[in-house]
């Protein structure tokens, strides 16, 4: 998948655990952000001309359809990047409620098992 221009310089490499699970990174434009959580890297750069973004990695868990997300930037989000990071069983997964603080992320039916999802927002 070809990414928008303003995408084309995230690079991330994601492990989740427990200690990364609802974690948020923000950057503003121009900034690069490198974090490091046990031993595993994330890194986020601004690409010319973008205002910068947020992500990090949101659950769904078991016997839910959605979980809502604190994004962490100033205004709403224009764009909103979902990625399962598990086999989510065919079921379909999509961003709504969008709005200047939170976006709801879905999934379209129950499961016995807990579901995460990287994501990245940018306005």
């Amino acid at each position: 998948m070809r990414l928008p221009r303003q995408y084309s310089s995230l690079q991330t490499k994601v492990i989740a655990d427990s200690s990364t699970l609802g974690n948020t990174i923000t950057f503003a434009e121009g900034d690069n952000t490198t974090i490091t959580v046990s031993g595993q890297t994330l890194t986020f750069s601004s690409a010319a001309g973008g205002n910068g973004g947020s992500g990090g990695i949101a659950t769904i868990y078991t016997g839910s359809v959605s979980t809502t997300i604190n994004h962490g930037l100033d205004d709403t989000p224009l764009y909103i990047l979902i990625s399962p990071m598990d086999d989510i069983g065919g079921r379909n997964y999509w961003s709504s409620d969008i709005t200047a603080s939170s976006f709801v992320l879905n999934i379209s039916g129950q499961d016995l098992s807990s579901h995460s999802f990287s994501w990245y927002a940018n306005n």
